[in-house]
């Protein structure tokens, strides 16, 4: 077991960091793996820039960060290449880089992976699979993860398959509870793939998920705060006083667009933000739910809403 450790700067030709051949089976615990490199030489292609697993490796991953790593050819975060099995559980996967193909995780050849409440994110490859990249028959199982914000596509199947449940794909992905909506990280781009408060991943995992009883999310919290498990590495506290899945701070409180209790003159701004351009309502009142626009509760957000929030306006609250 390999616990608490960085691994950072390395360079090699297969596995900047670590590589794992011949049935190995590590298992890290709270390590940061980052800023390394696999890079091809004149007699070989570099693949895995974080790790490399091969012959039938199974390693155990959990409550690790795989950041920044780079490859010239497979698998910026990790490589995965014959019959290995890696168990991959509340950890980042996040801004790796492959030259060619699967810029978080790379499978070829039989390979079998795991990945659990993770966060694959801000990922990038040259041709295709910027999350993740299979072929010759190599599958994947994802559940209670967030695969979003990769630049060339999330997932690419060629001769293997991927079955996702319960997890935030953008673009879509098909599987029982999975959604497509943009997850609300804290600050992508500077590196922070926290969510906020009233991300949509918040309660929307399994609702029969069960962690471990030593289980914790990324940051070392306990592991379903909520009557569900977050979507993701990142589990978040908060409160859900009638139990209807959404954080208090949260519910829509109609007309209250700046979500200081009050329906004021103050909400005219962000209502009209809302109603224009939702995602700069959504980065400029982040503990805001959009919703709260909705005045006349027909479930959407538009021109309809103007005249039921100048009731509003007059009459200082919504009904």
């Amino acid at each position: 077991t390999i616990r608490d450790c960085v691994f950072e700067s390395n360079r090699a030709i297969k596995g900047g960091a670590i590589c794992c051949l011949n049935a190995s089976s590590p298992t890290l615990l709270r390590c940061r793996i980052q800023g390394n490199v696999a890079a091809d030489d004149a007699t070989d292609l570099g693949a895995g820039g974080g790790l490399y697993l091969r012959d039938n490796s199974r390693p155990q991953i959990s409550n690790c960060e795989i950041r920044g790593n780079i490859t010239d050819s497979a698998g910026g975060g990790i490589a995965c290449s014959l019959n290995c099995t890696p168990v991959i559980r509340n950890s980042f996967i996040v801004d790796n880089n492959a030259g060619h193909v699967g810029g978080g995780i790379y499978g070829l050849i039989d390979n079998s992976i795991e990945v659990t409440v993770c966060t694959i994110a801000g990922n990038s490859a040259g041709l295709f699979g910027s999350a993740i990249f299979l072929r010759s028959n190599s599958t994947i199982v994802i559940s209670n993860s967030i695969l979003c914000l990769n630049s060339a596509g999330e997932i690419d199947v060629s001769a293997g398959s991927a079955l996702v449940n319960y997890s935030d794909v953008c673009g879509g992905w098909p599987g029982l509870g999975n959604i497509d909506s943009a997850p609300s990280f804290i600050d992508p781009a500077n590196g922070d793939y926290h969510l906020q408060l009233c991300s949509p991943c918040v309660n929307t995992g399994d609702p029969a998920y069960i962690p471990f009883p030593v289980d914790t999310d990324i940051d070392g919290e306990p592991r379903r705060l909520g009557a569900r498990v977050d979507m993701g590495a990142d589990e978040v506290p908060h409160t859900d006083a009638d139990g209807d899945g959404v954080p208090d701070e949260c519910e829509a409180r109609r007309g209250d667009l700046d979500c200081n209790g009050v329906v004021n003159n103050f909400d005219i701004d962000p209502f009209v933000l809302a109603l224009t351009d939702p995602a700069a309502y959504e980065a400029a009142f982040p503990d805001c739910n959009i919703n709260n626009a909705d005045v006349n509760d027909d479930g959407l957000v538009n021109n309809f809403d103007i005249n039921p929030f100048v009731l509003c306006l007059s009459a200082g609250v919504c009904p």
